[in-house]
This record gives structure tokens, sequence and C-alpha cells, in this order.
């Protein structure tokens, strides 16, 4: 009886180890191994779990398994891990616009270096970059709209194109040089767009000196990690002050020369102005003027008689008028510069008598029509022209004054604006001191023409 147990026992033990050994099989292995490759097993077999005292440890998750070069695999896997649909379009489309930057700035990396000196870009060129940059993008779009579906672009939009780091300076940085500077771009850029997300949600306008720092940062950043020649060029081509300089020459056709030097005089000063807050303190907008006439004192000094003309008429219709109006009269060009100062100081005593307290209308209306006499007689003069006889100046009239008592003179010279010299001569019995009352003293008409005081030697009478 005994005997038998142990026989039953050893058979028990024997059937045991069989399955053991079964079960570690090199086919098991395999088995095994291939279900470990696998991501997801699904199955809709019911099993039965049969409990055992072998323990398995769980694999640990790798982000591997998730990522793959084919967008749509990898979408898939995304979703297959249970990822909001949100979270899965933040991914997907920061990966995306991450390889399409790359693209774009392999894409400008192949160009030339722009002409930076011109406002307006050669329209072949602008028309190959803009065709090849839109096919990128439709590119990337259709791309996110396979994967994303068509909401997407209820996402933020793609960063901006990087710069074209090109030029006789820029194009010999290393691939970690001009990635360095990239990087500064992009923050620069980042943190400008930040600031006016905030101005706008808090209802206001952005200020202008607030950004102006924004960019004297950057300026400063750039300034570790590029040389004085290739901070030059960078800012030439990419500068706030450089595009501001590039639209004020709209229509000049500036060479790169003139270009240059008329970035590197105003510069300086322009970023002075922008860091003055327009805030209507009067120390700070007289400030302002001093530093508007130093640039405008500048780049007169820095481009020569003719082009300094040519600047002047695209910003200033009156000057620009009367260049043409000397050109048509056959006068050189000084004489249309002359011409627009005796314009200008016409204008200004224009303004004068209409806010005089003292004239009547009547004498107003007298005032303007002889200025305006005096003007055109002037203008005839420098442009060695006769004035026909309808617009001569016709000789003022001289009249008479009732004097008051305690009245001089000297007083009358004043209210007058005729010359003390003149009156004496006017009037030979009669002193400078009081005259009496009730005197009748003769008022000759003024005499002396209306000539700019800055002028008078170019006016000098011809040979």
């Amino acid at each position: 009886m005994r005997g038998k147990l142990v026989l039953i026992l050893s058979l028990a033990v024997n059937v045991v180890l069989g399955i053991t050994l079964l079960s570690f099989s090199p086919s098991s292995r395999r088995g095994a191994d291939e279900t470990r490759g696998r991501l997801f097993v699904v199955t809709n077999t019911p099993t039965r779990i049969a409990k055992t005292n072998i323990l398995l440890r769980s694999r640990l998750f790798s982000w591997q398994d998730l990522e793959s070069s084919n967008y749509d695999l990898y979408v898939l896997n995304l979703r297959g891990i249970g990822c909001p649909e949100s979270t899965v379009r933040d991914i997907i489309l920061a990966d995306v616009n991450q390889v399409f930057a790359r693209r774009r700035q392999e894409l400008n990396s192949s160009t030339n270096d722009p002409p930076w000196w011109r406002s307006e870009p050669d329209p072949e060129e602008l028309r190959a970059s803009v065709q090849k940059a839109q096919a990128l993008e439709e590119e990337r779009r259709k791309l996110l709209t396979r994967l994303l579906g068509p909401n997407w672009e209820e996402t933020p939009e793609a960063e901006p194109d990087p710069v074209v780091l090109a030029g006789p300076a820029l194009g010999l940085l290393s691939a970690e040089q001009k990635q360095t500077v990239q990087d500064i771009v992009a923050s620069s850029r980042h943190a400008v767009r930040d600031y006016i997300k905030q101005c706008r949600q808090a209802g206001e306008s952005p200020d202008p000196a607030a950004l102006a720092k924004l960019r004297e940062e950057t300026r400063r950043q750039l300034e570790q990690h590029l040389s004085p020649l290739q901070l030059e060029e960078f800012l030439l081509r990419y500068s706030s002050n450089a595009s501001q300089l590039r639209e004020e020459l709209r229509g000049f056709n500036a060479t790169p020369e003139e270009f240059r030097k008329l970035f590197q005089a105003t510069d300086a000063l322009d970023r002075q102005l922008q860091l003055l807050a327009d805030d209507g303190d009067p120390a700070t907008a007289a400030r302002r003027r001093e530093l508007e006439q130093q640039r405008e004192k500048i780049i007169r000094e820095s481009l020569d008689a003719d082009r300094y003309d040519a600047y002047r008429a695209l910003r200033d219709n009156d000057y620009k008028l009367a260049l043409m109006d000397a050109q048509e009269a056959g006068a050189p060009a000084k004489a249309g510069r002359a011409l627009y100062e005796i314009n200008h100081a016409a204008a200004a005593e224009k303004e004068r008598l209409r806010n005089d307290p003292n004239l009547t209308p009547e004498e107003m209306e007298e005032e303007l029509k002889e200025l305006e006499q005096q003007r055109l007689a002037a203008r005839a003069d420098l442009l060695g022209q006769e004035l026909p006889p309808e617009a001569r100046p016709k000789p003022p009239p001289s009249w008479q004054h009732n004097a008051l008592p305690g009245e001089t003179l000297e007083g009358l010279s004043l209210l007058y604006r005729v010359p003390l010299s003149e009156l004496l001569q006017a009037n030979p019995g009669l002193s400078a001191g009081n005259i009496p009352a009730g005197q009748n003293v003769k008022i000759p008409p003024r005499q002396t023409p209306f000539v700019p005081p800055q002028l008078i030697p170019t006016l000098a009478p011809r040979k």
C-alpha cells in the first residue's frame, strides 16, 4: 500500500516537471518574444486565468514605441494609448512645424544674399521666392489636414521664416553660430509677440519705448556672438531701424554704399529717439526735436547736394514743387532750394499776419496781398524772370496819422512797421521825440521788399 502511494507521488512529480520543461521550450520562448514585441494585443476570446507563483515583470513604457517616421502610424499610436485629441494635435503640430521650419531654413540658405539696401526687392526674385514658400506652406497644410482633420487651423500658426544668414560676413558663420543667431531671433520674436498679446488683452496700445527696449536686448545678445562686422551686416538686413530707413528711402533708389552710409549715420540717433517716451513732457519733446534736427543735418552731410535734393523731395511735397519750378525755369538746383526757403518764409509770415490781433480784416487782406506780391517779385528775381504787368506790385499808398498825446515817431515806426529813418525823411519838421497832439504825420509806404534774411546773399542783384 505504501509502495503504491510512493509510485503515485513519483508519477505526479514527473508530470509537473514535464509540464515545466515544456513551458520553457524554445518554441514557447519564441511565442513570448513575439508577443512582447507587439504594442497592442486585442482579443475577444474569454480566457481562464490560472494562479501561479511565477511573477511576470511588466515592461517599462518607452516613447520610442510610439514615435515613427510615418506620421499616420505616429498618430495611431498616440490615439492608441488614449491621448486626448487636443494633446495629439499639439504634439503632431509642434513636430510638423519643426520639420517644415528646418526645410524653410534650408530653402532660405540656398538663396543668394537679398538686396538689403533696396526699398523694394527685385520682382522676379520675389516672385520665385514667394512661389517656393507658398508651395512649402501648402504641403505643410495638406499634411496637417490629412493627419488632424480640417479643424487643426484653430491651433497657433506656424513660426515665421528664419532669417537668411548670407553675405560676405554672415555667410562665413559656422552651423553652430548660425543656429545661435536663429535662436536669438526666434526668442526676440516671441518676446515681442507676447508683449503685444498682453497689451491687447489689457486693452492697451503697445508702448514704442518698451518695444525699443526689447530690440536693444536682442542687439545686446547678438553682440555677444557676432563680430562688429557681422553685427553690422545683420543689422543692415534685419534691424527695425534698417527697415524704417528702407521705407523712408522708398523711391530714392539708394545704392548699397549710400544706404550703408545713411544707416551708420542715423542708427544711433534713431535708437535714442525710439527710447524717448512720447508722453507730452516738454523736456522730452525738446530733446526729440533736437535729435530730429541732428538727424536731418547728418543726412544732409552724408549726401551730395543733388542726392539730398532727391531725398528731401521724397519727404516734402513743397520742396519737390520748388525744385520742379526752378527746373522748368532752367535754373540750377540751388535756385530751387532758395525758392523753397522763400515760399517757406512767406508761409510763416502769412500765418503771423492771420494771428495778429492788431490788424483789422481790411488791413490783413491788404497785408496778405502785399506779401504775395513780394513773394512773386523775389521768385522772379531769383529765377531771372520778368513779372507780368498784372502781377507787378502796385505802389502802396501813403497816409496821414493824427498824433495822439504822448505818441512818438519811434512808436509809430513800430506800429506801422516802417523804419524810423523813413519817417524822419517823410516828416522833416519832426524829431524822434514826442509829437504834438493833433499833428498830422505822413506815413510813407514800406519800401523794403520781403526777403528772408538768410537768402539776401543769394538774391544779390544780377550782373
